[in-house]
């Protein structure tokens, strides 16, 4: 397992002055991530329900608002997702890849995984 986060965000993409960072990313072969809360909560998932997953990442995205060429405000979007992956009822993902490189191929792996 793995992350790193950092609140000033890490430029990866930059069109005039507007900017989309990258904040976050973590990651846990077992799917071991919870998110605490959704607001509002989306598809059953809330505080008392966390989901669950193995990837979680975040970032943030400004435009510039401009008018007669002086800058007015900032429209800032902050973002987070998350994945979680289930092959055949196992959600490890080193399960699922240890199958894969043992069997060779998908249908081994599934074979495997069963």
């Amino acid at each position: 397992d793995f992350g790193f986060y950092t609140d000033a965000g890490v430029v990866i993409f930059k069109y005039g002055p507007a900017e989309i960072k990258f904040k976050g990313i973590a990651f846990s072969t077992a799917g071991n991530l919870h998110v605490k809360e959704l607001d509002p909560p989306l598809f059953g998932y809330t505080a008392d329900a966390p989901s669950r997953a193995h990837w979680w990442l975040t970032g943030s995205m400004a435009i510039p608002i401009e008018s007669n060429g002086k800058k007015i405000a900032d429209l800032t979007i902050d973002g987070t997702t998350t994945f979680f992956v289930d092959v055949g009822g196992k959600s490890d993902i080193a399960d699922i890849l240890l199958g894969l490189v043992k069997g060779g191929t998908p249908v081994s792996m599934a074979t495997y995984l069963a």
